[in-house]
């Protein structure tokens, strides 16, 4: 019966729950009745918690063609929820993370941005603060290392190049393991009692740039 079947929807929809962190709300305007009950079908087929309500549980709020100004009025006229703490997003981090079967890392271009009167995105610094955000960023600095390899070392509880070299599991090919190095080395901290070796080393290969030694002696 028809009953039957919403109760085991119901049941299928509790049991399949795989990421009670992440709780998204998908914005009717511009995107459609129908299609919405399509995306938050397909949510919740993935193990993702869709609310039908805005509330202060929202995580993730996702809109699909809307302009940026219109959608953030419309968010503060309607919301009691704190939203500087809330991800406001385009459709496409949802389709991502569809495709990817999880939650995938937010990205600026996923940003549905809020401009304030200083002309710059809570956002945007909510995302660059963000400590998943800073580890991705250390990561893919390294060459032969892409999201796919950041994202797994993240997981791993992995947050600096030291975690990475101290795991014996983990198999660098030989790109990899000279990207670390430099990295590393060009991420180190720099202290005072370096400053004169630095200086040394300056002023030693400085005979064979003659064009450029006088410019470089004044700086060091």
């Amino acid at each position: 019966s028809l009953k039957k079947n919403r109760l085991q929807v119901g049941v299928q929809t509790f049991v399949h729950v795989k990421f009670e962190d992440v709780r998204v709300y998908l914005v009717e305007r511009k995107m459609g009745r129908s299609r919405r009950s399509f995306l938050t079908q397909l949510g919740t087929s993935k193990g993702f918690i869709v609310e039908d309500v805005l509330s202060d549980k929202v995580t993730h709020v996702v809109s699909e063609n809307s302009q940026a100004a219109s959608l953030w009025k419309w968010l503060k006229e309607c919301a009691s929820m704190d939203l500087p703490n809330v991800h406001v997003l385009d459709i496409s981090w949802f389709t991502d993370s569809m495709r990817e079967g999880r939650p995938v890392a937010v990205e600026t271009r996923h940003l549905i941005q809020e401009i304030l009167q200083c002309g710059c995105s809570f956002e945007v610094k909510k995302l660059l603060s963000d400590e998943r955000y800073q580890t991705f960023k250390l990561f893919t600095s390294v060459f032969g290392v892409g999201p796919k390899t950041a994202d797994k070392w993240h997981r791993r509880g992995l947050r600096s190049f030291s975690d990475i070299l101290a795991d014996r599991s983990i198999h660098l090919n030989r790109m990899q393991q000279s990207g670390t190095s430099t990295s590393q080395h060009f991420h180190s901290r720099m202290w005072p009692n370096d400053l004169p070796v630095v200086r040394q080393c300056v002023h030693h290969r400085l005979p064979r740039l003659p064009s450029r030694g006088s410019m470089l002696a004044n700086v060091c």
